[in-house]
């Protein structure tokens, strides 16, 4: 107690620079304990069900289909019959419907599932039951399952809700359960569930991938037992259904790691950032205490000479760190709870368990230990070297020039330089990107382009063709209002709605020759809303309807990829094996992100591919929002019964597409700029410390003839030689976490060597302004005051 009331007293002497190490400490543990906390919530800790960690996502891959995760319901029943690994499997799929429970229809969130699906990630029902096998069977009345939220919202917590009689779609339900508030539905978030054959299409398809597929580990399998039992399931459905399965692999992956997904690369990657950060501060830290040390050097001395032993001494200085540590850690938490919320309020859409961040006992635990680790890495160093002083030059001389000393704290600036150089030039190659991804220029006018979903009711078009004859008329009526330049109808495109895939292939070709490819259903004047040239060929026509020849549209790159060199038109290819004939070539979407692959896509007629569903695409010659009450009331004048979602411009889906780009920059430059202050600080202080401790000398010079000017190059040359040595080391290491860092994070720009010049030319000004002013104060030293500073 009384070395750690020694230790306080001696550091309140010093305020700026107790509060100066303290702030540095804080800012580091505040910005790393904010990061891990994030880590924390959407990496490291369990999902919130028991067993999560034995639970699996399983993926049917394709070369064509990177980055997605999909699966065919009837494959998976395939795996589970012939799995032994997999104890049990699940099947999901977000899917609208509109729920009618005595008065107007209420449109859901709403999503289809297996039982197998709730079984897997254990959820319960808070009343009632959830989805049974029975429930599959045809011909019964839809079984509904209500999320706990839905059944709050929709129905007032009805507690008699179980049992009530509704109609989803105009056919006939029954409320069957409601689920637990804690109820955990992988991948998939949904108002209301209803089986599996509830879709208005077919889900035994084996082509139709647009599924979630979960599964459990059988009591002592492996995760890698499961992968090499899959890939022997795989090769003889591969065998079996050669049409759907000749291309596509099966992957498994932990549940916890699917759902973090690509952020998951993004946060480790941050997490190391701001670590880097921290051990700049600690350098920082260090010095100012080695600064302090040498200043104490006489005390020392004769607190040695009068019989203090080395752990004695050495004790005193590590209790400064410890009380620096504390100071540190308390500001530091309490910086990170704000910064915590921060973060999840700014955070962009799709980060997964975002509800689940906070600053708990865990974090602060975290913190508290980080803390102590610093006090290891900034403050031993410092007490070791107070233990070594030369008593007898100490007090014959007055002050010991400290040479070990100085060239640890020239090696601690070397290393921030180096850290922050690594920093910045990451910053550097996210800022390409980000700025690549602004550019980005789809091919069309984006501007004054609009879509919005519809959904025609089941209960009153009783099949595909009818629905699609009112969504076609919902579009003829959209056109003709003033302001409206063209409109079409299309099941996706780019900037909105989702990817469907299927095996496309040259007709007469081997089966093996076929590509994985997307897929859309579109109407005639699609193109021509949307503002994407036909490069040959024809659009597709109101005649091509069901008794018409099958046909198809192409864009380039299927084109090339199917008939390279060659002129597709009137050439056969096959959709999932139905063969159709190619009428129009459309030109290439360029890929967002830039720089990667333009997909394989393929176009079918609406009427020849009739869902109940569309998105209405339309082209206004002014601003399509001004534009959205008149379209909703020409919509519900012309079919109430139709559902039309929120119009949303293709300007305003590109921005939600630079959110996260943009976030991650933003954090990006703040880590590197905080490091970039952090290192010029620590090089000042390095330099006021070597000015100040040199006063007797430059003292000297000065009287003795040298040019001030002289006297502040020698300073300049100083700093410049440090910064030099850590931007050399710094360049090295660059390439090394470059590699780590496309290795997390992929489809980034390659790093040229502008970028790296340019950040080595920032820090280069920084530096030299940081080594300015050590440099002005030496150059204006009076003599005579230097002279008798001792």
């Amino acid at each position: 107690m009384n070395d750690l009331q020694t230790a306080v007293r001696r550091l309140r002497r010093s305020p700026g620079a107790t509060a100066a190490m303290i702030g540095t400490l804080a800012l580091g543990i505040a910005a790393v304990t904010a990061t891990f906390t994030v880590v924390d919530a959407v990496v490291l800790r369990p999902l919130p069900f028991p067993g999560s960690e034995r639970v699996l996502v399983l993926c049917e891959t394709a070369p064509r289909l990177a980055g997605f995760c999909v699966a065919s319901p009837p494959n998976v029943e395939d795996w589970a019959h012939a799995s032994r690994s997999i104890e049990r499997f699940g099947v999901a799929r977000d899917w609208s419907f509109r729920l009618r429970a005595g008065g107007e229809p209420v449109p859901l969130g709403g999503g289809v599932a297996t039982p197998g699906y709730f079984e897997v990630s254990g959820a319960r029902a808070r009343l009632g039951r959830l989805l049974r096998s029975e429930d599959l069977e045809r011909g019964r009345p839809v079984a509904v399952v209500l999320a706990h939220g839905a059944w709050q919202r929709q129905f007032g917590a009805d507690p008699a809700i179980v049992g009530r009689g509704v109609t989803v779609d105009g056919r006939d339900a029954t409320i069957v359960g409601v689920l637990a508030e804690d109820a955990y539905t992988p991948m998939l978030q949904a108002d209301a569930w209803l089986p599996l054959t509830a879709m208005a299409d077919d889900p035994t398809n084996r082509g139709w991938r647009g599924f979630v597929a979960i599964g459990r580990l059988a009591p002592g399998a492996t995760l890698e037992a499961a992968r090499q039992e899959m890939t022997v399931v795989r090769a003889a459905l591969a065998a079996s259904y050669p049409a759907t399965n000749r291309e596509f692999g099966v992957e498994l992956h932990a549940l916890r790691e699917q759902t973090a997904g690509a952020l998951r690369g993004t946060l480790w990657t941050f997490l190391g950032a701001v670590c880097c950060v921290l051990l700049i501060g600690c350098a920082n830290v260090a010095s100012l205490m080695l600064v302090r040390g040498t200043g104490r050097s006489r005390e020392l001395a004769v607190r040695a000479a009068l019989g203090a032993g080395r752990a004695r001494l050495a004790r005193e200085t590590l209790f400064e760190g410890v009380v620096l540590a504390a100071g540190g850690a308390a500001v530091g938490l309490l910086l990170s709870w704000w910064t915590v919320r921060a973060l999840v309020t700014l955070a962009p859409p799709g980060v997964p368990r975002l509800a689940e961040i906070a600053v708990d006992a865990r974090v602060a635990a975290f913190g508290t230990i980080l803390s102590l680790a610093t006090v290891l890495l900034f403050a031993l160093v410092p007490a070791a070297r107070a233990t070594r002083v030369d008593l007898v030059s100490v007090l014959q001389g007055g002050r010991t020039t400290d040479s070990g000393g100085a060239r640890l704290r020239r090696g601690l600036v070397v290393a921030q330089v180096a850290v922050a150089l690594v920093l910045l030039t990451g910053a550097g190659v996210l800022a390409q990107s980000v700025a690549a991804t602004v550019r980005w220029n789809p091919g069309f006018d984006t501007r004054h382009v609009a879509a919005l979903w519809l959904l025609a009711p089941s209960e009153e078009y009783r099949t595909g063709i009818e629905a699609v004859a009112a969504l076609e008329r919902a579009s003829e009526a959209v056109r003709e209002l003033p302001g409206v330049v063209a409109t079409g109808v299309s099941s996706a495109g780019p900037l909105f709605g989702g990817v469907e895939t299927a095996t496309v292939g040259a007709f007469g070709r081997p089966a093996a020759e076929a590509v994985a490819a997307r897929w859309y259903d579109v109407g005639p004047g699609y193109f021509a809303a949307l503002g994407l040239g036909l490069a040959r060929g024809r659009d597709f026509a109101p005649t091509d309807g069901p008794g018409a020849p099958a046909v198809a549209v192409v864009n380039e790159s299927m084109a090339q990829r199917l008939w390279p060199g060659a002129d597709p038109l009137g050439r056969e290819l096959t959709v999932e094996g139905a063969r159709r004939a190619v009428v129009g070539v459309v030109r290439d979407v360029p890929p967002l992100p830039p720089g990667t692959v333009a997909a394989a896509e393929v176009f079918l007629p609406k009427r020849q591919f009739p869902r109940w569903g569309t998105f209405l695409v339309f082209r206004a010659s002014q601003d399509p929002g001004a534009l959205e009450r008149t379209i909703r009331q020409r919509l519900a004048a012309l079919d109430p019964g139709l559902e039309v979602g929120r119009l949303r411009t293709l300007d305003e889906a590109f921005g939600r597409q630079l959110v996260s780009p943009r976030f991650a920059l933003a954090l990006a430059g703040a880590f590197a700029a905080v490091a970039l202050v952090l290192a010029a600080v620590g090089l000042y202080g390095v330099l006021a410390f070597s000015v100040a401790s040199r006063t007797r000398e430059i003292g000297v010079r000065i009287a003795l003839g040298a040019a001030p000017r002289a006297v502040a190059r020698a300073t300049v040359v100083e700093g410049v030689r440090l910064v030099a040595a850590g931007l050399g080391l710094g360049l090295v290491a660059g390439v090394a976490s470059d590699r780590l860092l496309r290795g997390l994070v992929p489809d980034l720009p390659p790093l040229d060597t502008g970028t790296r010049a340019t950040a080595a030319l920032v820090f280069t000004l920084v530096a030299f302004v940081a080594c300015l002013v050590p440099a002005r104060r030496a150059s204006r030293l009076d003599p005579v005051s230097a002279l008798r500073v001792e």
